[in-house]
């Protein structure tokens, strides 16, 4: 190798060096661009299978039991009820906070859906019970 640079000195060995920078700019720069819209069109891919986000509701009542069999393919055995007794919405969660919350007077809060039936029902993120005091 150092046979190869030996005859290159002074003006030669200036302008080879600046064309193998500018091929390597070059490469850099095509290899820079095409990178770059792999990571873009993955980023929009991810974008676009991410869930919107939803609004969450909340709303106020009693959390009541009620018969598992009214509701079994959407296992669905919580209602929200007002002070009148009149169902609000049905309630449902992955975890026991609505047994824990059965009973007592509160606010929910989570995301609205539909049963099979087509009647609206709350997944619950979040029970906040109140005081009787209040």
């Amino acid at each position: 190798m150092p046979e190869l640079l030996a005859n290159y000195k002074g003006k030669s060995l200036t302008r080879l060096l600046i064309y193998i920078f500018i091929t390597f700019l070059i490469l850099g720069l095509s290899v820079g661009y095409v990178v770059g819209k792999i990571g873009e069109r993955k980023a929009a891919q991810e974008a676009l299978s991410q869930k919107t986000p939803t609004e969450q509701a909340f709303y106020e009542g009693t959390i009541t039991f009620i018969e598992p069999r009214l509701h079994l393919e959407d296992e669905i055995s919580y209602v929200l009820v007002d002070k009148n007794g009149n169902d609000i919405i049905l309630l449902k969660a992955e975890d026991q906070k609505l047994e824990i919350a059965e009973g007592h007077y509160g606010t929910v809060y989570g995301e609205e859906d539909k049963t099979v039936k087509n009647e609206d029902y709350l997944m619950v993120d979040k029970v906040v019970i109140k005081n009787g005091s209040n």
